[in-house]
């Protein structure tokens, strides 16, 4: 599966049901997950080396950021901020997520998989 297709369903979720906080919430995280797919996609097709010590999310955050590519460590402060909003509408249900996080995460989730496909050939990519 291409990660493109966990942003197709946070923009679904997004335009179907905007006032839906539960819409709202999930369509953070899955914009979170296609931009955290599309980046370990990169790291993995461009050998860049990945910490095994470190959890999943966290390892291919360092790895971009340890990448000596200037663009991709900027990624990893992208991708980082994003994971942040995606934890807060996973885990902290007691707090009201204002609207503009759907928008931004949609807006950060498109700009992060522009960026990889920019680094990595289109035919390296997962599911094309």
């Amino acid at each position: 599966m291409h990660p493109k297709v966990f942003l197709q369903v946070a923009k679904e979720w997004a335009e179907n049901a905007p006032e839906c906080e539960g819409h709202t919430r999930s369509s953070i995280s899955r914009a979170y997950y296609a931009a955290f797919h599309s980046c370990r996609d990169t790291v993995e097709n461009l050998g860049i080396p990945q910490e095994s010590h470190f959890p999943s999310h966290k390892r291919v955050i360092e790895a971009l950021r340890t990448s000596g590519d200037q663009d991709l460590s900027k990624l990893s402060k992208k991708l980082k901020d994003l994971k942040v909003m995606r934890e807060a509408a996973d885990y902290d249900i007691d707090y009201r997520l204002p609207q503009q996080n759907k928008i931004l995460s949609l807006r950060k989730a498109e700009r992060i998989i522009e960026e990889c496909a920019k680094k990595v050939p289109s035919s390296n990519q997962r599911g094309t």
